[in-house]
């Protein structure tokens, strides 16, 4: 299917693309990832019924809908963009309407993604390039401090990421990367999936 076939499938619409105000440099344009993409990871990743899969920067949600269909755990988004979170509001009620899903298996928040207080039963993280390499550091650092609280394993997926965040995640943390995956039919040097483990 397409994207827009798997849209309709969902009952959301995740097709927009939207640039922030030119003067906020931090923050990078919404642009959901291609369900092909989404199908590719999912197909090399385990995942667990006890996981949490967390999207920093979910846009209109594609990421924690696709996945939520696929496995049924609980899945969280952290959205700063308002206009951008309304519509994630409305994909979230049109999703449960289709799909008859209780309100505590979606979880959607209007926050900045380092302010967002990181919960012991969180484990899968995705990140599409939603912000400046200083930012995500922060994020990394908020979750290596909930892991040292509360022992338990954790993955990072990163899509299309920039060459700052991987040396960072290989040579100052102890995340360790345990797959990457090309995305096929691109020559982009960038457009691989890297997924990190702790």
């Amino acid at each position: 299917m397409n994207n827009q076939e798997w849209d309709n499938l969902l009952n959301i619409e995740t097709t927009n693309e939207r640039d922030w105000q030119a003067a906020i440099y931090d923050y990078h344009r919404l642009e959901s990832t291609d369900y092909e993409v989404l199908s590719l990871l999912f197909d090399n990743l385990t995942v667990s019924k006890d996981d949490v899969f967390v999207d920093m920067g979910c846009g209109t949600g594609r990421a924690m809908f696709y996945v939520h269909y696929r496995f049924g755990i609980t899945v969280k988004g952290i959205e700063l963009h308002p206009m951008t979170f309304e519509e994630l509001e409305n994909n979230k009620k049109q999703f449960q309407k289709r799909f008859k899903i209780p309100n505590n298996d979606i979880y959607i928040k209007h926050t900045y993604a380092d302010e967002y207080l990181i919960e012991s039963n969180d484990s899968i993280f995705y990140f599409f390039n939603p912000f400046a390499f200083k930012i995500f550091k922060n994020v990394i650092n908020n979750i290596f401090y909930s892991v040292k609280l509360v022992r338990r394993p954790v993955k990072l997926i990163l899509y299309y990421p920039e060459r700052a965040v991987i040396k960072f995640l290989k040579e100052e943390t102890p995340f360790e990367l345990i797959d990457k995956i090309k995305i096929p039919g691109t020559y982009d040097s960038r457009d691989f999936l890297h997924i990190f483990s702790l």
